[in-house]
């Protein structure tokens, strides 16, 4: 991102996380958008553990990690470090935070919370009925693309799916 004057960065779930760190890091982040993200580590329970691990080892994107036990103790340990209730208060640009009302895996209030958290311009888009995987709804694709051309202006909005 250094090579470029300005740039903007979405970020989806755990890469929200890391979108938020880099937006608190990076000095040409003109727009951060971070759509169902958590906030903290408190959501991480064993079930929700297990269940990224699966994913993970499914995808073969678990190489060095070893058994559960392990990634637990390295995801807990790096996740601390990018944790994004901590970060969030230091991102400067403008930012959009979406949450659906009816996330599965990363409850509504951690959007809500790092909304709360961040420092003005923001925007908050509450996705009524919406689930974790707001990337396969038009509607949001499509509030994300006229925030990001400037077309949206509100501080909170909510749409229904």
């Amino acid at each position: 991102a250094s090579k470029f004057n300005k740039v903007d960065i979405l970020g989806y779930s755990m890469g929200g996380a890391v979108a938020i760190r880099a937006a608190a890091e990076l000095e040409n982040v003109e727009r951060l958008v971070v759509v169902a993200s958590p906030c903290n580590a408190e959501m991480f329970s064993w079930d929700v553990l297990r269940m990224i691990y699966e994913n993970a080892r499914l995808k073969g994107t678990l190489k060095g990690v070893g058994d559960f036990e392990n990634f637990v103790a390295k995801f807990k340990s790096e996740f601390i470090e990018i944790e994004p209730e901590k970060w969030i208060s230091k991102v400067n640009c403008d930012k959009l935070i979406v949450h659906g009302t009816n996330d599965e895996i990363v409850p509504f209030y951690h959007g809500s919370k790092l909304f709360e958290l961040s420092s003005k311009p923001k925007t908050f888009v509450k996705v009524l009925n919406g689930s974790h995987f707001l990337r396969q709804e038009e509607k949001v694709s499509q509030i994300i693309v006229d925030w990001l051309s400037g077309k949206i202006k509100e501080e909170v909005i909510e749409i229904r799916i």
